[in-house]
């Protein structure tokens, strides 16, 4: 009994150690940058001949439909130098009548439709027919001059073009679990979805010449990469990075845990991460962003901002407009020529610099920092246990109330003030008050100076 069980474990160890190996080595190759859940481009398949050429005049078609939910097949679109559409289906194995594509042309509108069938794969690994899996791959080849309408869809299969879709109508694009790759698509709607793939286009144009139109991208596990969108944009994305040179009208953009980069974008935005990083080189137009464990980061903003983020800092650059910042764990740094700003945060630093405004900062245990040329308006600033800097010109005019539990009290024009017997309090008016601009300042252990430019 015991030779049976020794056996009995030494082949289980065995067993485990090959299943090891072979998972070892797939993710090994994943990590050189190969994918063994992805199909080779075509110059990679061997093997592979046509099975299947049809071809169908253009004349009267505005409606396109490529349909490929019940098999595998990658689909690639390319220029035809025909006034047709061509369609050329490649495999390497024999396939029956039933396992090939129709083709199918019903008053203006053509369908393209995947067969059912098996491609021999199972599992991680792909058995049956002699220990290898089937390559299927369809070609569409269409006229540069079609405008009408266009519908894409693959089960696991990739989506790459060759073609720049152009359409007066709505483009659809959408796989399961395959990459999406075009050069450009212009629609009056496009819309792209992939589960587990990523999608990638140089540009999507959404709209007519007197009205945007609505670009809806989304993935679950898949990034996201366009360089121009133009139109109302609406990207989401699970576990994927969303990466976009411009964005051209109004935009919303979520990821769950990916990050999102922008370099510029121009209409009113609303983004939001859960735990990923923000991103925006140059914002024209108001915004609303929110992070849970994210960074957020804009270079410039011409517009009014709204931000808030749990564990995440917040920094905007320079730019225009109104500042609505919050978080509960980082710090926040923010420019602006003019608008108003209310800050706040629990455990982190706060750095203002405004040229011409008003507003409040608000922290538990950080530090601020306030640089302020022109008041104009109300300043409330409350610190617990951090001190408190600002900057103010020589020419402000305002009243002013501080008071600290066990901070001193520092100001260019103690003159104008009257201190408490402890100096812990001050009150005073600034070169007049004509104005009517106002100063509150509070903290419990921190210091207080106020000092000019």
């Amino acid at each position: 009994m015991n030779t049976v069980m020794k056996s009995i474990k030494i082949g289980l160890i065995v067993a485990l150690s090959i299943v090891t190996i072979s998972l070892c080595g797939i993710f090994a190759y994943g990590m050189a940058g190969g994918d063994v859940f992805r199909r080779d481009r075509r110059q990679s398949y061997n093997n592979v001949q046509l099975v299947l050429e049809k071809e169908i005049p253009l004349e009267g078609i505005d409606s396109i439909s490529i349909l490929y939910g019940m098999n595998s097949n990658d689909v690639y679109l390319l220029e035809s130098e025909k006034d047709a559409i061509t369609v050329r289906e490649y495999s390497s194995s024999e396939l029956s009548e039933k396992e090939l594509s129709t083709v199918k042309a019903d008053g203006n509108c053509v369908e393209i439709r995947g067969a059912r069938r098996n491609d021999g794969r199972f599992g991680f690994f792909w058995f049956g027919n002699g220990g290898s899996y089937n390559r299927h791959y369809t070609e569409v080849y269409l006229p540069a001059s079609y405008q009408g309408e266009f519908l894409l869809e693959t089960s696991s299969g990739d989506i790459v073009s060759e073609l720049a879709v152009r359409s007066e109508k709505d483009v659809s694009i959408t796989s399961s679990s395959g990459d999406v790759e075009f050069p450009s698509v212009a629609a009056e709607n496009v819309s792209v979805n992939t589960s587990s793939g990523y999608v990638k286009v140089e540009d999507i144009h959404a709209g007519t010449d007197s009205s945007a139109g609505e670009i809806n991208i989304g993935t679950s596990s898949g990034d996201v990469d366009v360089k121009e969108l133009t139109g109302r944009t609406d990207i989401e994305c699970s576990s994927g990075n969303v990466t976009a040179k411009t964005i051209t009208g109004d935009a919303q953009l979520k990821t769950s845990s990916g990050d999102i980069n922008i370099e510029e974008l121009t209409g009113e935005a609303e983004t939001e991460c859960s735990s990923g990083y923000l991103s925006i080189g140059t914002l024209t137009g108001n915004a609303q962003f929110k992070t849970t464990s994210g960074d957020v980061e804009v270079q410039y903003a011409d517009g009014d901002v709204q931000t808030s983020t749990s564990s995440g800092s917040v920094m905007i650059s320079e730019g225009s407009g109104d500042r609505r910042i919050s978080t509960t764990s980082g710090s926040i740094m923010a420019g602006s020529t003019e608008g108003s700003f209310q800050v706040s945060t629990q455990s982190g630093d706060v750095q203002i610099t405004v040229q011409k405004g008003e507003g409040s900062i608000e922290t538990t245990s950080g530090d601020i920092q306030l640089s302020l040329e022109e008041l104009a308006g109300t300043l409330n600033i409350n610190s617990s246990s951090g001190y408190v800097s600002v900057t103010l010109s020589e020419e402000n005019k305002f009243e002013l109330a501080v008071s600290t539990t066990s901070g001193d009290i520092r100001t260019f024009f103690d003159n104008d003030l009257t201190f408490s017997s402890r100096r812990n309090n001050a009150q005073g008016i600034h070169g007049g008050n004509e104005g009517n601009n106002h100063i509150e300042i509070q903290t419990t252990s921190g210091d207080v100076g106020i000092s000019k430019y």
